[in-house]
């Protein structure tokens, strides 16, 4: 029996012991948690994701995928940002980390690592923060072939696409249901770019309709349509008009100044699409 007792009593103490180490020494300690923003949108063959993490930190990560052999290659730029009176974000890059997958089999890329220079692999650092209904939109105001985010977003914007579908810009979307019909507030937007946005949708009828014919092609390779609205209803080179059930969807490519073409190359027939036709840039 005394035997059992002693056991007992130095099981006890070694427990007792283990904890007060525990304790004292602080081997464990609490894992940080870190909110992160994630903003994202994909392209051909590649994605591209922005996380601004709650401790003033960023990782930029663009993933490219090769049409040939299932290669790819992620890259990951790594720095601090700040943002400014809610509305202006600024990088500032630090490092990049590249990993490169051979093939679809590759289990192990091949890492390099390396400090962030502007010709080495340049990213934007400038953003404007537009917020509408429940998404967050950063956008870059650099001009690529004439056009940067804010005027893409104003496309997306003016044919009814946003805010449900959302172009090549970062943009943050709550996963909540969003039930929200709030008017985008263009204030949040340099007022160089309000021309871009259209107040209320354009409504054109269609024209003239005729068949386009190249030899080399060996007939007709399809229809350039007329509608009855021109740059004094504000209509641009920019602008998608339709018709309500989506059977016709013409990009608009020149404008006078009161009528505007577009070359459509699809299924067509003035039997389907007659003359009088409505179509507009977005329909409720």
């Amino acid at each position: 029996m005394k035997i059992y007792t002693i056991l007992l009593i130095l099981l006890i103490t070694t427990l007792s012991s283990c904890n007060t180490k525990t304790v004292s020494t602080g081997e464990i300690k609490p894992v940080q948690n870190i909110d992160t923003a994630y903003y994202s949108y994909g392209g051909f063959n590649c994605s591209f994701k922005l996380m601004l993490m709650s401790n003033g930190e960023f990782i930029d990560a663009v993933h490219s995928f090769s049409c040939i052999g299932g290669g790819s290659t992620l890259t990951k730029t790594y720095g601090k940002y700040v943002i400014e009176d809610s509305t202006l974000l600024t990088l500032f890059p630090v490092s990049i980390e590249t990993l490169e997958y051979i093939d679809y089999n590759t289990i192990t890329p091949k890492i390099t690592k390396s400090n962030y220079i502007d010709k080495s692999r340049k990213i934007n650092t400038q953003f404007r923060i537009i917020k509408w209904n429940l998404s967050t939109y950063i956008m870059n105001e650099t001009y690529y072939d004439s056009e940067n985010d804010i005027i893409r977003f104003a496309d997306n914007f003016n044919s009814g696409d946003e805010p449900k579908y959302h172009g090549r810009y970062f943009v943050s979307e709550n996963k909540k249901l969003d039930t929200l019909k709030n008017e985008l507030d263009l204030n949040q937007i340099p007022e160089k770019y309000h021309s871009y946005f259209l107040k209320t949708p354009i409504i054109a009828k269609i024209k003239s309709a005729k068949k386009i014919f190249d030899k080399h092609y060996q007939g007709e390779t399809g229809w350039l349509i007329e509608i009855d609205k021109g740059s004094t209803s504000n209509v641009s080179n920019r602008l998608t008009f339709k018709i309500k059930t989506g059977g016709l969807s013409l990009d608009i490519d020149s404008v006078s100044s009161a009528c505007s073409f577009g070359y459509y190359d699809y299924d067509f027939s003035l039997d389907r699409f007659p003359i009088g036709t409505e179509l507009r840039t977005k329909w409720e």
